[in-house]
Protein backbone atom coordinates (compact mmCIF):
# COMPACT_ATOMS: atom_id res chain seq x y z
CA UNK A 1 0.00 0.00 0.00
CA UNK A 2 1.32 3.46 -0.88
CA UNK A 3 0.07 6.76 0.44
CA UNK A 4 1.02 9.83 -1.53
CA UNK A 5 0.33 13.52 -1.18
CA UNK A 6 1.98 16.04 -3.50
CA UNK A 7 3.56 13.12 -5.35
CA UNK A 8 0.23 12.47 -7.11
CA UNK A 9 0.66 15.79 -8.90
CA UNK A 10 4.26 14.85 -9.75
CA UNK A 11 3.19 11.52 -11.26
CA UNK A 12 0.58 13.20 -13.43
CA UNK A 13 2.89 16.01 -14.56
CA UNK A 14 5.73 13.65 -15.53
CA UNK A 15 3.39 11.17 -17.24
CA UNK A 16 5.13 8.34 -15.43
CA UNK A 17 3.64 5.07 -16.70
CA UNK A 18 4.61 2.37 -14.25
CA UNK A 19 2.55 -0.82 -13.91
CA UNK A 20 0.47 0.39 -10.95
CA UNK A 21 -2.29 -2.19 -11.42
CA UNK A 22 -1.26 -4.01 -8.21
CA UNK A 23 -0.83 -0.98 -5.93
CA UNK A 24 -3.22 0.72 -3.55
CA UNK A 25 -2.58 4.44 -3.89
CA UNK A 26 -3.83 6.99 -1.39
CA UNK A 27 -3.94 10.69 -0.71
CA UNK A 28 -4.38 12.59 2.58
CA UNK A 29 -7.39 14.91 2.75
CA UNK A 30 -8.00 16.79 6.01
CA UNK A 31 -9.68 19.92 4.62
CA UNK A 32 -11.69 20.98 1.58
CA UNK A 33 -8.57 22.65 0.16
CA UNK A 34 -6.75 19.29 0.31
CA UNK A 35 -9.62 17.71 -1.63
CA UNK A 36 -8.84 19.90 -4.66
CA UNK A 37 -5.92 17.57 -5.54
CA UNK A 38 -7.99 14.34 -5.57
CA UNK A 39 -8.04 14.86 -9.34
CA UNK A 40 -4.32 13.92 -9.51
CA UNK A 41 -4.89 10.71 -7.57
CA UNK A 42 -7.64 9.69 -10.00
CA UNK A 43 -5.33 10.30 -12.98
CA UNK A 44 -2.68 7.93 -11.57
CA UNK A 45 -3.01 4.23 -12.48
CA UNK A 46 -3.66 2.02 -9.43
CA UNK A 47 -5.59 -1.09 -8.41
CA UNK A 48 -7.29 0.75 -5.53
CA UNK A 49 -7.44 4.52 -4.98
CA UNK A 50 -8.21 5.72 -1.48
CA UNK A 51 -8.36 8.82 0.66
CA UNK A 52 -7.06 9.04 4.19
CA UNK A 53 -9.26 11.69 5.80
CA UNK A 54 -7.54 11.81 9.15
CA UNK A 55 -7.74 13.99 10.86
CA UNK A 56 -10.99 15.34 9.49
CA UNK A 57 -10.60 19.01 10.41
CA UNK A 58 -13.71 20.45 8.74
CA UNK A 59 -16.68 19.55 6.56
CA UNK A 60 -15.40 18.00 3.33
CA UNK A 61 -17.46 17.74 0.15
CA UNK A 62 -16.14 15.00 -2.14
CA UNK A 63 -19.14 14.98 -4.49
CA UNK A 64 -17.06 16.28 -7.42
CA UNK A 65 -15.04 13.03 -7.39
CA UNK A 66 -17.76 10.52 -6.53
CA UNK A 67 -19.48 8.45 -9.20
CA UNK A 68 -22.75 6.80 -8.24
CA UNK A 69 -22.96 3.00 -8.61
CA UNK A 70 -25.70 2.15 -11.13
CA UNK A 71 -25.34 -1.61 -11.64
CA UNK A 72 -24.26 -4.01 -14.38
CA UNK A 73 -24.42 -3.50 -18.13
CA UNK A 74 -22.50 -2.30 -21.17
CA UNK A 75 -19.84 0.35 -20.48
CA UNK A 76 -20.31 3.49 -22.60
CA UNK A 77 -16.52 3.95 -22.60
CA UNK A 78 -15.17 0.58 -23.78
CA UNK A 79 -18.35 -1.16 -24.95
CA UNK A 80 -17.69 -4.24 -22.78
CA UNK A 81 -20.11 -6.00 -20.45
CA UNK A 82 -19.22 -5.02 -16.87
CA UNK A 83 -20.62 -6.03 -13.49
CA UNK A 84 -20.02 -2.59 -11.98
CA UNK A 85 -20.90 0.62 -13.80
CA UNK A 86 -20.91 4.14 -12.40
CA UNK A 87 -22.86 7.18 -13.49
CA UNK A 88 -20.67 10.07 -14.60
CA UNK A 89 -21.82 13.66 -15.01
CA UNK A 90 -18.92 15.04 -17.03
CA UNK A 91 -16.67 12.34 -18.49
CA UNK A 92 -16.93 11.34 -21.28
CA UNK A 93 -20.51 12.54 -21.65
CA UNK A 94 -23.17 13.61 -19.21
CA UNK A 95 -25.23 10.60 -18.12
CA UNK A 96 -22.70 7.99 -19.26
CA UNK A 97 -22.43 4.59 -17.58
CA UNK A 98 -18.69 3.97 -17.23
CA UNK A 99 -16.62 1.11 -15.79
CA UNK A 100 -13.75 1.63 -13.37
CA UNK A 101 -11.12 1.16 -16.10
CA UNK A 102 -12.60 3.90 -18.32
CA UNK A 103 -13.17 6.48 -15.58
CA UNK A 104 -11.02 5.80 -12.50
CA UNK A 105 -12.78 6.32 -9.19
CA UNK A 106 -12.21 6.21 -5.47
CA UNK A 107 -12.62 2.82 -3.80
CA UNK A 108 -12.01 3.49 -0.11
CA UNK A 109 -12.12 6.39 2.34
CA UNK A 110 -10.47 6.13 5.75
CA UNK A 111 -11.93 8.58 8.28
CA UNK A 112 -10.73 9.55 11.71
CA UNK A 113 -9.48 11.99 14.27
CA UNK A 114 -5.98 12.99 15.27
CA UNK A 115 -4.05 11.23 18.03
CA UNK A 116 -1.11 12.37 20.13
CA UNK A 117 -0.51 14.90 22.89
CA UNK A 118 -1.00 17.91 20.59
CA UNK A 119 -4.00 16.44 18.78
CA UNK A 120 -6.59 18.82 17.43
CA UNK A 121 -10.25 18.39 18.28
CA UNK A 122 -12.30 15.93 16.23
CA UNK A 123 -15.91 17.03 15.83
CA UNK A 124 -17.80 13.81 15.23
CA UNK A 125 -20.43 15.85 13.42
CA UNK A 126 -17.94 16.29 10.57
CA UNK A 127 -18.18 12.53 10.08
CA UNK A 128 -21.89 11.99 10.59
CA UNK A 129 -24.12 15.04 10.11
CA UNK A 130 -25.05 17.13 7.10
CA UNK A 131 -22.13 19.21 5.86
CA UNK A 132 -22.59 22.90 5.25
CA UNK A 133 -21.10 22.52 1.76
CA UNK A 134 -22.82 19.24 0.86
CA UNK A 135 -26.18 17.60 1.38
CA UNK A 136 -24.56 14.55 2.99
CA UNK A 137 -21.93 13.85 5.63
CA UNK A 138 -18.56 12.53 4.51
CA UNK A 139 -19.59 9.05 5.68
CA UNK A 140 -22.93 9.22 3.87
CA UNK A 141 -21.27 10.54 0.69
CA UNK A 142 -19.17 7.35 0.61
CA UNK A 143 -22.02 4.97 1.39
CA UNK A 144 -24.30 6.53 -1.24
CA UNK A 145 -21.87 5.79 -4.08
CA UNK A 146 -20.64 2.35 -2.97
CA UNK A 147 -17.25 3.48 -1.61
CA UNK A 148 -16.10 1.49 1.42
CA UNK A 149 -15.80 3.73 4.51
CA UNK A 150 -13.40 2.80 7.32
CA UNK A 151 -13.60 4.79 10.54
CA UNK A 152 -10.18 4.20 12.04
CA UNK A 153 -10.28 6.24 15.24
CA UNK A 154 -12.14 9.08 16.92
CA UNK A 155 -8.89 10.78 17.88
CA UNK A 156 -7.52 11.92 21.23
CA UNK A 157 -10.04 14.77 21.62
CA UNK A 158 -13.41 13.74 20.18
CA UNK A 159 -16.31 16.18 20.60
CA UNK A 160 -19.98 15.26 20.18
CA UNK A 161 -22.74 17.87 20.52
CA UNK A 162 -20.17 20.41 21.80
CA UNK A 163 -19.20 18.09 24.68
CA UNK A 164 -16.08 15.95 25.12
CA UNK A 165 -16.86 12.36 24.10
CA UNK A 166 -15.59 9.80 26.64
CA UNK A 167 -13.00 7.31 25.40
CA UNK A 168 -10.55 5.09 27.29
CA UNK A 169 -7.99 4.69 24.50
CA UNK A 170 -5.74 7.72 23.96
CA UNK A 171 -6.20 7.41 20.19
CA UNK A 172 -9.93 6.79 20.32
CA UNK A 173 -9.48 3.59 18.37
CA UNK A 174 -11.60 1.10 20.33
CA UNK A 175 -14.48 0.34 17.99
CA UNK A 176 -16.92 -0.59 20.77
CA UNK A 177 -16.53 2.93 22.24
CA UNK A 178 -17.58 4.64 19.00
CA UNK A 179 -21.13 5.91 18.67
CA UNK A 180 -23.07 3.00 17.15
CA UNK A 181 -23.59 4.68 13.77
CA UNK A 182 -19.82 5.26 13.44
CA UNK A 183 -18.79 1.64 14.13
CA UNK A 184 -17.92 1.05 10.48
CA UNK A 185 -14.77 -0.59 9.17
CA UNK A 186 -15.28 -1.70 5.59
CA UNK A 187 -12.67 -2.63 3.01
CA UNK A 188 -12.93 -2.16 -0.76
CA UNK A 189 -13.81 -5.08 -2.98
CA UNK A 190 -10.81 -6.08 -5.04
CA UNK A 191 -11.55 -7.64 -8.43
CA UNK A 192 -9.06 -10.34 -9.32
Amino acid sequence: MITCNWRCRFLEETELKLPFDHLWLGYSVCTQKDAEDVYYLLKTPAKIRFLSCEPVLEDIDLSEWLSEFIGAGICDGCGKEKSQLYGVDAYPVCGAAICDQCAPRLHWVILGGESGTNARTTYLEHLRTACSSASLSLLNQCQKVNIAPFIKQLGAKPILNNQPYKISDKKGGILSEFPEDLQIREFPLVNQ
